[in-house]
Parts: C-alpha cells; sequence; structure tokens
C-alpha cells in the first residue's frame, strides 16, 4: 500500500463514481493533496455544504439545494410541457442540450406501493397513512441501487421519503392550469420494490403509473 489508510479510503470511495476506477481515483485524489489549499479544502467544503442542503424537488423530483427546484421555479420556463425521465441523471443530461424548455418529472413508484411491506412474500399492509405519509431512514435496499455497495448501513446518509398520492399529483397540475388528459396505472415496477413477492400474486396491483397534462388553449 502506498498510501495511509485514510489516503487509501478516499480512493476506494472515489473509485466508486461513475466514469472512475481504482487507477483514475488514485490520480485524482493525488491531484486533490497537491493542491490542498486551492482544491482540497474549497472541495471539502462545498461538499460538506451540499450534504446537508440537498432537497428533492417536491414538484418534480429534481435534486437541488432549494425548493422548489430552480428549473420548476423559472418563469421562463413552459410549464404546459412536461418531460418524464427515469432518472435524475436523465434530466440533467437532457437539460445540458438546452434543447428542451419545458419542466420535468422524475418517474417514480405508485402512491400504493409505499404502503407495503417490501420484505414480505405478500401484500403485507405497513399501516403508513395512504394520505400523508413520510419517513426518515438510512440505506437503500439492494434491489433499487445494486447490490455491490460496500458502504456499511450505519455510515451512509440518510434518506427522506414523501409518498404523494394521486390526488395530491391531480390537483397540482390542474392547480398550475393543466387540463389532466389520461391516467395509466400499471403493474410493471421500474425497480424490484417487492423481491420477495410470490410470483402468483405479481401484476394484482399497480406499481407505476403514467399522467397526461396538456396546457390548456388561451
Amino acid at each position: 500500500m502506498a498510501a495511509g489508510g485514510e489516503i487509501e479510503a478516499a480512493i476506494h470511495l472515489l473509485a466508486r463514481l461513475p466514469g472512475l476506477g481504482p487507477r483514475s481515483a488514485r490520480r485524482v485524489v493525488l491531484h486533490l493533496l497537491k493542491r490542498r489549499e486551492t482544491l482540497l479544502a474549497p472541495l471539502t467544503q462545498a461538499l460538506a455544504r451540499l450534504e446537508g442542503s440537498i432537497r428533492s424537488c417536491p414538484v418534480c423530483g429534481n435534486l437541488d439545494t432549494v425548493e422548489p427546484c430552480a428549473l420548476c421555479a423559472d418563469p421562463g420556463r413552459d410549464h404546459g410541457v412536461i418531460c418524464v425521465v427515469e432518472e435524475v441523471s436523465d434530466l440533467w443530461a437532457l437539460e445540458r442540450t438546452r434543447a428542451f424548455r419545458g419542466v420535468y418529472h422524475v418517474l417514480d413508484d405508485h402512491p400504493i406501493t409505499g404502503l407495503l411491506d417490501s420484505e414480505a412474500e405478500t401484500y403485507v399492509f405497513r399501516r403508513a397513512s395512504y394520505f400523508e405519509f413520510s419517513e426518515s431512514s438510512v440505506g437503500w435496499p439492494s434491489t433499487y441501487i445494486g447490490s455491490d455497495l460496500t458502504i456499511p448501513l450505519a455510515q451512509q446518509s440518510p434518506k427522506y421519503e414523501h409518498s404523494w398520492n394521486l390526488m395530491e399529483i391531480f390537483n397540482a397540475l390542474t392547480g398550475a392550469g393543466l387540463s389532466v388528459e389520461y391516467l395509466g396505472e400499471h403493474p410493471e415496477p421500474y425497480w424490484d420494490s417487492l423481491p420477495h413477492l410470490q410470483p402468483d400474486l405479481r401484476g394484482l396491483i399497480p406499481l407505476t403509473f403514467s399522467m397526461l397534462a396538456r396546457k390548456k388553449a388561451a
């Protein structure tokens, strides 16, 4: 080992970032160590501030430090056009093209899935309220983020969840002046939210939904 434990730990964590492997991460850490005052210290401080202020936008699901996010709060965007994307990374990639001037919505589960025990083999009600459900916890299931995460559960950052029911989503769209033309509920999940569910029980309840809304004609 060419460096102390703290440096090796930093290399190991950076190597888990997209596009970086062990060799690339080692070069990045060495670059930061050589520029401690001009780069390492400011970056460390910026990440610490970010960790304490990052928010999930209650309107679209984007990640930002303000609520609603800068995109949803921008009066120059066309709120009559909504682009549904699967991940925040898809939103950011599309935004870099500057080709879309509407607003976004990040795909999420059907709100009913928040009521169910994700570890059960049958549909087990967790006694959470469909109309008002929020919780904070630590760690994500491996079926959501992958099974190769090596950070111990106790060291993972906390997460905050709030389930918006279909009524709230519908009212938010119509309250923004949109006309809802279609609502679909689908049994197919976009991730394995109920990994232990018995095969013969799959497809009986909606796990995702889709909604089409248009700006009303002037």
